[in-house]
């Protein structure tokens, strides 16, 4: 789906300008925003026919690339970056997001965490911005909202404080999947704290495994992200006016934030790691010393019976000359002897602390 909008130098917005009329509202000293979303080989085929575009530039916007990145030409620039949602902001659309390689990369692993992140592909001119992405992207969809008012933002004046409004729509949605990330490991370390017998279950290590996985993504996409804004504002770069200059330092301050809580968050799900190791390990100390303890418990029975058990056999024998068998007395003495021993044995361990 294609759609458009021009702001022309004088006169009112005109939106959904068919392919054949960009040329000349670009050339007319307008400005110009042209959105692919989900386009195909034909729509595709338009950004080269239409703006010239390199054919390297339109074959990675096809393809999903795991780096932002900026290129520089002649009379535009380049830009890549990255959209992400949450589980509160599922995408919308009529398709969805493709697997990896194709389109985006799915990060989706434990409840509540579901989400992906998408590529937004940014040519921008002298007087157009067009942008294309393979997955709707509810931050964009927002902006263009904004824009279909009766009188259009300021932002749609000049194509850098469009990219600038593009940029910071999407850095602002970085932060409600860093504070899920957040909300899941205070619900992780609450669990391990408060039923310590939870480091036993797999699952728990699981659902941090993933949580890393899912930091060391998102590391990805936003510490290269911060060097391609950097890159926007050196004087080799696209020659950002400087009365536009502090809005791309804003962006950029947003994206050392995140920059920064991501480390927070990795550094705590690996202390995570370490105390559910360490409370596992504990467990298992546990059930060692009280396997001991039953063990030492089994050992001083069969020691306490073990004399019996041989003054019983050694009488229970069939031979016919057994003196102590013709003793009046010899059963109640055996007995006595036996009981004796069994006492004795059973106060030894008592003291020893082995009963």
């Amino acid at each position: 789906m294609i759609r458009s909008m021009c702001i022309p130098a004088q006169g009112p917005p005109r939106r959904d300008l068919p392919p054949e009329e960009w040329p000349a509202a670009c050339a007319a000293g307008g400005m110009l925003w042209v959105d692919l979303d989900q386009p195909d080989g034909d729509e595709f085929a338009v950004l080269a026919e239409k703006f010239h575009f390199h054919p390297l530039a339109v074959e990675d916007c096809q393809h999903y690339s795991t780096l932002p990145k900026l290129d520089l030409f002649e009379d535009y620039f380049f830009l890549v970056v990255h959209a992400v949602a949450g589980a509160s902001e599922a995408w919308t659309g009529k398709r969805r997001p493709r697997e990896p390689g194709a389109g985006n990369l799915q990060m989706e692993a434990i409840p509540g965490l579901a989400r992906f992140s998408t590529e937004v592909d940014i040519f921008a001119g002298r007087h157009f911005v067009v942008v294309s992405h393979l997955a709707p992207v509810p931050a964009l969809d927002r902006l263009w909202q904004r824009a279909e008012t009766e009188h259009p933002p300021a932002w749609l004046q000049q194509p850098l404080l469009l990219v600038h409004a593009i940029l910071d729509a999407l850095v602002d949605g970085y932060v409600p999947l860093l504070e899920e990330w957040r909300s899941a490991i205070d619900r992780l370390e609450e669990a391990l704290l408060r039923k310590p017998g939870r480091a036993g279950d797999p699952s728990v290590l699981r659902h941090l495994a993933d949580i890393r996985r899912q930091l060391r993504a998102f590391r990805r996409i936003v510490e290269p992200l911060a060097d391609v804004v950097e890159a926007l504002l050196k004087p080799e770069g696209p020659q950002v006016p400087p009365d536009l200059r502090p809005y791309y330092r804003d962006v950029l301050d947003h994206l050392h934030r995140a920059e920064a809580r991501i480390e927070v968050a990795y550094e705590r799900s690996s202390s995570l790691v370490e105390l559910y190791t360490a409370l596992a390990s504990q467990r298992l100390s546990e059930a060692t010393v009280r396997m001991n303890q039953v063990m030492q418990r089994l050992t001083a029975v069969a020691t306490l019976f073990m004399p019996l058990t041989f003054i019983t056999s050694l009488y229970g024998m069939n031979f016919r000359h057994m003196p102590e068998l013709e003793w009046p007395w010899g059963y109640p003495l055996v007995l006595a002897l036996m009981t004796g021993l069994a006492v004795g044995l059973y106060l030894y361990f008592r003291r020893h602390h082995w009963w």
